[in-house]
């Protein structure tokens, strides 16, 4: 498959992307809730959320998986292909290309409202005390909907986060570098708990450029 040329490195002892994992480790120990924003470098963008979904379900987490970017079917080949237990993730597919009938019930719908809905009732059937949604990503919603969709996303995300202030839930939403201009970016960085930048220099590293106190 075409992800077969970083499969090793990311199951590997001696993975690339261990520095990465460290970093995400250290990040979600220490703070298992709240809302993240992950600024990923564009050329192993797809590996990174991998990496991070791993880290996640090998600690423990239980959680919804959110695609805006590769429908359900494609996403649960790969988490299985990575050795991914994916019996603990509930994928939603927001590319609406799900082709098997009896997938068609994780489709998300379009109305803004209706998609947290969507999310909040999944992770309601899941059992455990720790909990992520990851969404994979706002960019892509923003380059295939309206602004003012994209506007009235950012705005409902934001509001939830005051509500129900995530207490037990690790939120996270992510982004292509070469796209954090976005104002969808932009809008959900000002409330983020956390934004974490990360890059690739003689090695890849996780730099947080904001960081709130979660309590």
């Amino acid at each position: 498959m075409w992800y077969g040329m970083w499969k090793y490195d990311l199951l590997g002892e001696s993975s690339r992307f261990s520095s990465v994992s460290e970093s995400i480790k250290e990040i979600f120990t220490t703070n298992n809730h709240g809302l993240y924003l992950l600024e990923l470098p564009t050329e192993s963008y797809c590996e990174m959320n991998f990496c991070t979904i791993k880290h996640l379900i090998d600690n423990g987490f239980k959680g919804v998986y959110v695609s805006f970017q590769r429908p359900l079917e494609n996403i649960d080949s790969m988490l299985k292909e990575l050795e991914i237990d994916n019996s603990q993730i509930k994928i939603l597919d927001g590319t609406n290309e799900t082709k098997n009938n009896k997938n068609k019930g994780e489709l998300l719908p379009k109305d803004v409202n209706k998609i947290f809905d969507k999310i909040l009732y999944s992770l309601e059937n899941l059992e455990g005390n720790k909990k992520f949604v990851f969404i994979d990503s706002i960019t892509t919603m923003a380059l295939i909907n309206s602004e003012p969709w994209s506007d009235k996303f950012s705005k409902y995300l934001v509001t939830l986060k005051d509500q129900v202030n995530f207490e037990d839930i690790v939120f996270i939403v992510n982004s292509p570098k070469d796209l954090s201009n976005k104002k969808i970016v932009k809008n959900i960085s000002s409330s983020a708990d956390m934004v974490l930048n990360i890059s690739f220099i003689k090695g890849y590293s996780v730099e947080v450029i904001k960081q709130n106190i979660l309590t």
